[in-house]
């Protein structure tokens, strides 16, 4: 079985809390396992660049973690799909909005892998499994497993996060107790803003 795959798109500092964040319903559109168009939809307006760059400022790397099970259902190639990555990553460039590392497990959820989502596995490849750095990181997503996963992987309830955007509005409509740890709001940029506003008072 393929092991999970990670791309480092900066130079990484080792000292430095995460926001983690899903990829489709939440930095894109998500537009099913064969998206027909061309060009990815950013779902990062410019409020939520703003606090995205904000929170850089702050000492914050940012790093996707995403389950991607198109691959090895064989609806959509590697290829197309880190081809995807980059155009996504392109253009949050252009708002001056940096992705640090991205990470995905192709396994569909039959394949009983270690590192398709809830599991925490995709996380350490980030940070050390039992790093006091994920008490100060924060995980976005649009689905409980990501809920789960983050809280797994160590982060703290008040630092999850469920955007209704995606899937969020439906799972949380069918909430289940994991939703009970994490902060529910209507997109990533109401997060982000939060995220900002919560290490501000921190920090304070």
């Amino acid at each position: 079985m393929s092991q999970h795959i990670s791309v480092n798109h900066t130079d990484l500092n080792g000292e430095t809390p995460w926001i983690f964040m899903d990829r489709d319903g939440v930095i894109l559109e998500d537009e099913g396992y064969t998206p027909k168009s061309e060009t990815p939809t950013l779902l990062v307006d410019t409020i939520g660049g703003y606090y995205w760059r904000r929170l850089r400022d702050l000492g914050f790397q940012f790093g996707m973690v995403s389950n991607q099970s198109a691959i090895n259902r064989q609806l959509n190639s590697l290829s197309s799909i880190i081809h995807r990555n980059e155009l996504m990553i392109k253009a949050l460039l252009e708002m001056e909005c940096k992705l640090n590392k991205t990470t995905m497990c192709p396994h569909t959820p039959d394949e009983n892998c270690k590192c398709r989502k809830p599991s925490p596995t995709m996380f350490y490849d980030f940070l050390s499994q039992g790093s006091d750095k994920f008490l100060r990181s924060f995980m976005i997503g649009d689905k409980i497993t990501d809920i789960e996963a983050g809280n797994a992987a160590g982060i703290p309830p008040g630092n999850l996060f469920l955007v209704l955007t995606g899937n969020g509005l439906s799972d949380y409509e069918n909430a289940s107790d994991a939703l009970q740890i994490a902060n529910v709001v209507p997109s990533i940029n109401t997060a982000l803003e939060m995220i900002e506003k919560l290490i501000v008072i921190w920090r304070s």
